[in-house]
């Protein structure tokens, strides 16, 4: 798969890491600027991406991908997604889809994780009652297939296994989840094959290296193309368990868990010890945010997901909506 239009690469390491220096300024005065990163964080961008996809049926093209991540329902402090933010997102998706005169039977959903928030140092988590009724919402948009995976969040609360069937009662498919032998490998009536792959970071306690290794081999073995993989954090590319150019041939990965990259301050205790004054927060892995080639036809795109702010950090990227159209090589 590769992009029609060149694809500026919005963040990697080294630019992230240049721009420490301007976000120190907004660390030192955050009480103060707060609010504009929370009102900022209201308003959720909508990005149009077109791909060529070498292998697309004619029948399917035109087909369009929605990416969003990252929701974090109810959640600690001011890090939460409403249930009315749902529905005025359903009825802004919904709108974005028809004016793009997308199909609704060639239109698909994707959620990379973290839809709701686990418990905080007070102790609260997302309330499934809130969450069945942002699922409702959600159930609203017009589409073929609804997919969603779990991310560190999800996967660590207490009521996970009501939450995934609430969004089962709202037409989606639950995949990528560790209880499902991590992964789930199918395409049926789809236009390209559905991959999805469970947390494989340091977030997700159940993890180990080596169950890791043997999923990643599992997919490469029954892979077909072309493919969409559903995965919390892009970090599974970069951590050399196997060739991420090889496994992502002729595939579009949807992740997002950064936020687009954040940058939080050491306690006053941590400064005192010596501890440089900024940190990176949730995140070890060159995808950081954006669209990223990988290899001759492999794309990985990090969402900045739809969460508001942590209210122990900075987040550097606006809230999106990411609409992918699919276009067939055959003329």
């Amino acid at each position: 798969m590769k992009r029609i239009e060149q694809a500026p690469q919005i963040f990697n390491r080294r630019e992230f890491l240049k721009g420490l220096g301007l976000t120190a300024s907004y660390l030192a005065t955050e009480a103060l600027l707060f609010p504009v990163f929370v009102e900022k964080a209201q308003h959720t961008l909508h990005k149009h991406i077109p791909i060529l996809v070498t292998g697309l049926a004619p029948y399917w093209d035109e087909t369009v991908i929605v990416h969003m991540s990252d929701m974090h329902l109810a959640g600690r402090g001011i890090d939460f997604f409403d249930p009315d933010s749902a529905l005025e997102l359903s009825a802004s998706i919904t709108q974005s889809l028809k004016q793009m005169g997308a199909d609704p039977d060639k239109t698909f959903i994707f959620d990379s994780g973290d839809v709701v928030s686990k418990g905080a140092g007070d102790g609260r988590e997302s309330s499934m009652m809130a969450t069945a009724e942002m699922a409702g919402y959600l159930q609203r948009i017009p589409a073929a297939g609804k997919f969603v995976t779990g991310g560190n969040h999800d996967l660590a609360h207490s009521q996970a296994d009501q939450l995934w069937n609430i969004f089962s009662d709202a037409g989606y498919q639950v995949c990528g989840l560790p209880s499902q032998g991590g992964s789930s490998i199918g395409s049926g009536t789809l236009p390209f094959q559905v991959i999805a792959t469970p947390d494989f970071t340091g977030h997700a306690s159940w993890y180990r290296s080596a169950e890791g290794k043997q999923f990643l081999q599992q997919v490469q073995a029954q892979k077909t193309k072309p493919s969409i993989w559903l995965t919390h954090n892009a970090s599974l590319f970069d951590r050399g368990i196997l060739n991420p150019e090889l496994l992502l041939e002729d595939t579009l990965s949807l992740s997002g868990h950064t936020h687009g990259g954040q940058v939080g301050a050491n306690t006053p205790l941590q400064l005192l010890a010596g501890r440089v004054a900024l940190r990176r927060v949730h995140y070890d892995s060159e995808y950081i945010h954006g669209l990223y080639p990988v290899g001759n036809s492999g794309l990985v795109h990090v969402s900045a997901g739809l969460g508001h702010a942590h209210s122990h950090g900075v987040r550097t990227a606006q809230p999106e909506v990411v609409f992918f159209t699919l276009h067939s090589n055959f003329s």
